[in-house]
């Protein structure tokens, strides 16, 4: 989702919104930069560590992304749910909220809440908090969990409650390998991923681990 998307204006945003600014302009630039080779080297590289992961395996319902302003490429990822008899879901935001519609394979799209792509009003939808495993895009990211977005809070709202329930869907940010930052300003109701892949590696965050 684009920053220009969101209208907020610099003297109504927290501190801790404004310190991520000038962070968050350049690792966007740096992932647009990067030529579609390199782009599908990492989507392939994330899918080939997510098959061999048991997070990952044991999922039945998989939340993923169409990806964006150079974001990590889900694609491949979502094809592998497929082979793998996984059901695939895809946000829909409407009204600064996000929730999660089926996609299965050969499933039309529309264009929905800003210009993206998503499944058809008649695909079946899935409670947010039932989810198995999320697949999340991102800016940065800390090698604890702390993740940069796109500034619009849709992931943080959506998933604000799941911490108070015993069996939560786990967030798992899907990056580039330098997209990794030694620290980010945190803000109280910002949702921390419990994993993290990259074209290197995958790795458990804070209480995941």
């Amino acid at each position: 989702m684009t920053a220009s998307s969101y209208n907020s204006k610099d003297n109504q945003a927290p501190p801790g919104q404004l310190q991520k600014r000038p962070l968050r302009r350049q690792l966007r630039a740096q992932r647009r930069a990067l030529s579609s080779v390199q782009q599908a080297a990492t989507a392939q590289a994330v899918a080939h560590h997510l098959l061999y992961h048991s997070l990952f395996r044991r999922a039945r319902h998989v939340a993923c992304y169409l990806a964006s302003d150079g974001e990590t490429d889900c694609t491949p990822s979502i094809r592998l749910c497929w082979r793998l008899g996984k059901q695939v879901y895809l946000p829909v935001t409407h009204a600064g909220q996000m929730t999660f519609r089926r996609y299965s394979r050969g499933d039309k799209l529309r264009r929905g809440g800003f210009n993206f792509l998503e499944p058809l009003p008649a695909s079946p939808s899935y409670p947010s908090l039932e989810m198995d495993l999320v697949l999340t895009p991102l800016v940065g990211f800390t090698r604890q969990g702390e993740r940069l977005g796109m500034g619009g809070g849709f992931y943080d709202r959506c998933f604000a409650d799941d911490r108070l329930r015993r069996q939560r869907p786990t967030l798992l940010g899907l990056a580039h390998s330098f997209q990794q930052v030694e620290t980010l300003p945190t803000l109280p109701h910002d949702r921390q991923l419990d994993a993290v892949v990259t074209d290197c590696e995958l790795w458990m965050c804070g209480s995941r681990r």
